[in-house]
């Protein structure tokens, strides 16, 4: 009975593959075209392995920048509320006194407690744009009015209302300006 079976399996049968009939020769090898199928399947899979891991290494990236531009905007919200607390300051010291130790006092305390929050939001990448005397730049100054000026070139910040402040290099408020036209 073995050597039936053996039989069977020496005879050359075709092979079916794809709708399509194979036919090996002697020694059970695949003949060319078959092989050029497979080198072309193996270089498609090739392709899309290729592209997947660039997929994956994109994505990764993305996520990278994402992160990393969250830590460094984070502070946006908060440095916006705290503007206000710093126009307040401002204002505070812009009032002028009587020549008391009491009227004195309060205002070192106020430049005091100014400086300190300038300081503290400013080591998180928080910075004041004071653009007096500057050429008008949009993307940083918002212009309140117009003022004819013959001493200073055209679009040149004349006075500063309120200043305006960056967080690293984005605008979280600009300044707001009068500009000077010609005269």
């Amino acid at each position: 009975m073995k050597d039936e079976f053996d039989e069977d399996i020496e005879e050359e049968k075709p092979v079916e593959a794809d709708n399509e009939t194979v036919t090996t020769d002697e020694n059970g090898q695949i003949q060319e075209d078959c092989d050029a199928k497979i080198a072309a399947i193996q270089q498609e899979a090739d392709k899309k392995v290729l592209y997947a891991l660039a997929d994956k290494k994109n994505a990764l990236d993305r996520a990278e920048r994402d992160i990393a531009k969250a830590r460094k905007y984070a502070l946006d919200n908060i440095a916006e509320e705290l503007l206000t607390v710093i126009d307040s300051l401002e204002q505070g010291l812009a009032v002028e006194l009587d020549d008391s130790e009491t009227a004195k006092s309060l205002h070192e305390g106020l430049e005091l407690t100014l400086s300190i929050l300038l300081k503290t939001l400013e080591k998180y990448g928080v910075k004041p744009i004071d653009p007096a005397g500057e050429p008008f730049d949009p993307n940083f100054h918002e212009a309140v009015s117009m003022q004819p000026n013959a001493e200073v070139d055209a679009n040149t910040v004349l006075i500063v209302f309120q200043k305006g402040y960056l967080l690293h290099d984005r605008v979280i408020r600009p300044a707001r300006v009068v500009v000077s036209s010609q005269a």
